[in-house]
């Protein structure tokens, strides 16, 4: 399993503006990171800064929240065939990219 991580000053505010109606903080590049036996492993930066395409999958009955409502999920899609999942991210200006793991350069690159 891999965690993305969205690295962000402290303190932050939750919808990532810089305070009562200023500007939205750029969008980051997001570090990969695995649990393995107990400690936490570096996987790699996505190579583009961008935000997370959320997924928001239909309520269920009861999702383990308690209450009933929907989960927010990744959009998640194997677009070149690999067998690996690329995950769908939107830049600041709104373009929508995919990232996956590249078997060729063994790194995180941008899919088409």
């Amino acid at each position: 399993m891999i965690y993305l991580v969205e690295q962000t000053p402290n303190p932050m505010r939750f919808d990532f503006k810089t305070g009562p109606g200023g500007p939205r903080l750029p969008a980051p590049q997001l570090r990969a990171w695995a649990l393995v036996n107990t400690l936490w492993s570096d996987r790699g930066t996505f190579p583009v800064a961008a935000r997370l395409a959320p997924n928001y999958l239909p309520r269920n009955g009861s999702m383990g929240t308690g209450d009933y409502t929907g989960i927010i999920g990744l959009n998640l899609m194997d677009r070149d065939g690999d067998g690996f999942p690329e995950v769908q991210r939107v830049q600041d200006d709104g373009t929508n990219v995919w990232v996956g793991w590249n078997t060729t350069s063994g790194g995180w690159a941008v899919k088409p």
